[in-house]
């Protein structure tokens, strides 16, 4: 078996195991899910709903801007769309929807795919390491189970070395150079972007950190439709797992993945592990069906922009 086929193995066993588990969890708690979604009122929803829009329409600003101090043009609006269809086919195996953006970037607007990766990489890296700058502050000011009082920091911590170091010096290092090869390089390329650009680089950190304050307080709402009083610090920390599940991109749009990584960080800051999970199941119910509601006016606006052919692969 080649390493390609094992790691291909690993990622469908893990992928089965975490939605059955999820599929598993959610079946045996659905009273609560349940309830939680009856005691969703129309302005809590509206709100929330509000909230994914904003960082949507913030996003492609961002990356508007960021492709073109790369040099490439690119209208807000064209990569609005191509960011619905990277949401709404990254539930399909073979991160099919990061397929299809670099895929869009590169047939209508000439972004290679070596150019995809550097920039997505180096944002990627930009909003762990605010994220976890901002979770870390947070934590002197709230209690924390005492099995996590040293875990939690020091998870948060070695998140921003990490990121860091990939940022601000990784293809410095020897070390990750000869371990990482080609991606320490474009990632570099990535980061050049930024660095040369003072302006982009700025938008991209407000850029998330305006989306960080709303995923935060859309948590704190659906924490309280799920009949738990959880504090902004709180849910600020817990926001945090959601960016960290970047980092285990195994399965379809993080599915178990990041409504394991909520449910556990909630417990460690002694908040029900089951409203966690509660929680971001219902926050990923509202998301998806948004998600899904303008990915079919995008492939009516356009059917070929959402498709993805098993032939384009080899074009990237």
């Amino acid at each position: 078996m080649t390493v390609f086929s094992l790691k291909q193995l690993l990622r469908i066993m893990v992928t089965i195991l975490a939605i059955g588990l999820l599929g598993t969890y959610i079946w045996h708690e659905r009273d609560l899910l349940v309830s939680a979604i009856q005691g969703l009122s129309p302005a809590s929803f509206l709100g929330v709903s509000l909230t994914f829009f904003c960082q949507w329409i913030l996003r492609a600003k961002s990356d508007q801007m960021t492709y073109r101090a790369a040099g490439f043009q690119v209208d807000s609006f064209h990569v609005f769309r191509y960011n619905n269809i990277q949401l709404a086919l990254n539930y399909l195996p073979m991160k099919a929807g990061t397929v299809a953006l670099a895929l869009n970037l590169k047939k209508f607007h000439g972004i290679s795919y070596r150019n995809f990766v550097s920039i997505f990489a180096a944002q990627n890296l930009i909003s762990i390491l605010v994220t976890s700058l901002l979770a870390l502050a947070c934590i002197p000011f709230v209690s924390t189970d005492t099995n996590w009082t040293f875990a939690l920091p020091g998870i948060l911590g070695g998140l921003i070395f990490i990121s860091g170091i990939l940022l601000f010096a990784g293809d410095k290092v020897a070390f990750l150079v000869k371990f990482f090869g080609e991606k320490i390089h474009l990632l570099a390329q990535g980061v050049a972007v930024f660095r040369s650009h003072s302006r982009t680089g700025l938008m991209v950190i407000a850029v998330n950190l305006v989306s960080y304050l709303l995923a935060a307080w859309r948590l704190e709402v659906l924490y309280q439709v799920a009949g738990v009083d959880a504090s902004l610090l709180q849910v600020l920390i817990i926001s945090s797992a959601v960016q960290i599940s970047m980092l285990f991109a195994i399965t379809p749009a993080g599915l178990g993945i990041r409504e394991g990584l909520v449910g556990l960080m909630s417990m460690a800051l002694i908040i029900p592990g089951s409203a966690g999970i509660i929680t971001a199941s219902l926050e990923r119910l509202i998301v998806l069906m948004w998600v899904l509601i303008i990915y079919i006016f995008n492939r009516k606006f356009d059917p070929n922009s959402g498709t993805v052919h098993a032939e384009s692969n080899s074009e990237l």
